[in-house]
């Protein structure tokens, strides 16, 4: 049997199903009218899976911005909010800056062993942030 050079049209269409299109695997055959042993057999294709696999890392990099983005957005805004003349709305922008300061360190391990420090964007907590936060929460009761 030759190999493929090309997926055809069918089997774009699910892919582009599965991706963008929101229906799960059974749905999105249906709509196709493609069994679930062909699935299946493309499954062990691997042009399909490749297309798939390259679909699929390109979407999860797509979430990754916008979450990127957001988490950025989130950030200053709660920066703005430790200023506050609300006590309870400082202590509180203060705690979830110090948990996004916390999920950020995450992204080290995934670095662990092949990264330098200089590959590392992010460096945490200015000093100068750092006693802000401690300022507010020790005048606020910190807890």
């Amino acid at each position: 049997m030759a190999k493929k050079k090309r997926l055809d049209k069918k089997q774009i269409a699910v892919i582009e199903e599965l991706v963008n299109g929101g229906l799960e695997e059974h749905a999105a055959l249906k709509k196709h009218g493609v069994r679930q042993s062909t699935f299946n057999r493309w499954l062990r294709e691997s042009l399909f899976v490749a297309e798939l696999g390259w679909r699929l890392g390109w979407l999860k990099f797509r979430g990754d911005l916008t979450v990127a983005r957001c988490k950025s957005i989130a950030a200053d805004r709660l920066a703005k909010l430790t200023e506050s003349d609300k006590p309870e709305t400082a202590r509180k922008a203060c705690f979830d800056i110090l948990r996004l300061d916390e999920a950020a360190d995450f992204g080290s391990e995934e670095c662990e062993g092949k990264c330098s420090d200089e590959d590392t964007p992010y460096e945490g907590l200015s000093a100068e942030m750092a006693g802000k936060l401690l300022a507010v929460l020790a005048e606020n009761g910190g807890g």
